[in-house]
């Protein structure tokens, strides 16, 4: 059975992630929403660089609209912090994210961001898994339409991640003056949903593991403990960088290498 731990679902891709198990999930709320909300709900969908992150997402936006859910879907590859962001923003019902964040390649997940941008609280998830244990003793027939005839109906419309967020960024923290401070930047995305971000507010910085790869190449999995950042801390190092900075995969923790190389964990960074 389908059940939602920290901060979400996560399943074995092809195994217990299919398209069939997310549709069910995607009713869930559907279903959750329909109930729990007095105008027409609507929901702000996200995804990051895993395999079928993107085709995941499609399909969850699919099942809501055909569930009359009004859908703003990412136009690309957006990290949590941005979908809690849009989510707030937007002023919708919900937020998901399709992302495993910091698990192996070989998974993938489904996160729920409550209105306010945070996790969704333990009395929605409860409500929302009581909904698939009902789908599930009864499987209704599942047949939406493609995306692109939702998007001509207007149920489901692109938004972009980036622009707003960075907007709000900018008003919360003095950008100018980090330039000016002309600190070396060494940032590592780990080939998540943090790729390209740093270079937009700090275009002097530079980046490791900076394209698509979902299968997160020698890091084995995208999680910004020292063990991981063995590349980050010889390179932070060698080219005397100011500072190292990682995310996991999907930019929303993050761990830090000092000016001498030595590993600053999240807890410390708080």
């Amino acid at each position: 059975m389908i059940s939602f731990g920290t901060d979400g679902w996560r399943g074995y891709i092809a195994k217990d992630f299919t398209f069939e198990n997310l549709q069910m999930v995607a009713l869930a709320t559907a279903a959750y929403l329909k109930k729990n909300t007095k105008k027409k709900p609507k929901v702000v969908i996200g995804y990051d660089t895993r395999f079928l992150s993107k085709e995941f997402a499609h399909e969850v936006a699919k099942i809501l609209a055909w569930k009359d859910i009004y859908v703003q879907l990412s136009n690309c590859v957006a990290s949590t912090p941005q979908v809690s962001f849009s989510t707030k923003q937007k002023g919708a019902d919900l937020g998901v994210v399709i992302t495993a964040s910091h698990n192996p390649p070989e998974y993938n997940g489904y996160k729920l961001k409550a209105g306010f941008g945070g996790p969704a609280t333990p009395e929605q998830i409860t409500k929302v898994e009581a909904e698939l244990k009902r789908l599930f003793k009864r499987p209704p027939q599942i047949k939406p339409l493609e995306v692109s005839d939702y998007m001509k109906m207007q149920k489901i419309v692109y938004f972009e991640p980036k622009e707003s967020y960075f907007r709000h960024i900018k008003k919360k923290i003095n950008i100018d003056a980090i330039k000016k401070a002309k600190f070396k930047v060494l940032y590592d995305p780990m080939y998540g949903a943090g790729i390209g971000l740093m270079k937009e507010l700090l275009p002097d910085s530079d980046e490791l593991h900076c394209e698509c790869n979902p299968s997160f190449g020698n890091l084995g999995h995208p999680e910004p403990i020292a063990e991981n950042l063995n590349e980050l801390i010889q390179n932070v190092r060698r080219y005397n960088y100011d500072i190292g900075i990682a995310c996991d995969g999907d930019a929303d923790r993050l761990g830090a290498v000092d000016q001498h190389g030595n590993f600053v964990d999240s807890h410390k960074i708080f």
